[in-house]
This record gives C-alpha cells, structure tokens and sequence, in this order.
C-alpha cells in the first residue's frame, strides 16, 4: 500500500477502483507466495532478481526467511501516514483518483 494515498483500502477496493477507471472487466487471482515467486522468475528483469525479497523468501537484510512464515504471512497493511503531504508537498490522494489518472499504465 502507497502512504501518499488518503485511505487504507484491501486490494479487492484496489481492483474495482481500477475497472472503475479503465471501463473494463479485470480480476483478482489470489495466488500463494511460492506461484507469486515462480511468476516473478518467469516475467524476468527486475521481478525476476528480485523474487525472493518480494514474495517474502528473503528479508530486508537479504537473508533466507523462515519459509514457514512466507506461506502463513498476509501482506502488511499500514495506515495512511499523515506525513504525506509534508513529504509530497500536495495531499494525499484516493486510490481512485491514482488509478483514474493512471489509465494509460493499465
């Protein structure tokens, strides 16, 4: 989750703000650290060298994560920072408002 958006949404709320924004159709297909892994490798580039630490296998510090963790573990949600237009100089954004200016990208 970015902090420079407004509010702290699932990743259901992030896909529907998405078809909202694009006017079509997408899904969400949930997938276990280890598929996610083996997806990073294939695609190659930066997903590829960095599989482990994204899926979760590898720590911050670059060490093997316990693997019994990595399959148990959710994805860490944080609240929005209130420092966020300290930081950005503007206010933070919904994700809605990211995704319609993001059009492009998808």
């Amino acid at each position: 989750m970015n902090s420079m958006f407004a509010e702290l949404i699932s990743r259901r709320d992030q896909v529907r703000a998405i078809v909202e924004a694009i006017g079509q159709d997408i899904r969400l297909e949930a997938v276990t650290p280890a598929k996610a892994r083996e997806l990073y490798l294939a695609q190659g580039g930066f997903a590829a060298a960095n599989a482990d630490f994204l899926t979760g296998f590898q720590t911050y510090s670059g060490e093997e994560a316990d693997s019994a963790q990595v399959e148990e573990s959710a994805p860490a949600a944080s609240a929005p920072m209130p420092t966020s237009e300290e930081v950005t100089g503007k206010p933070a954004r919904t994700f809605a408002d990211w995704a319609r200016d993001h059009v492009r990208d998808f």
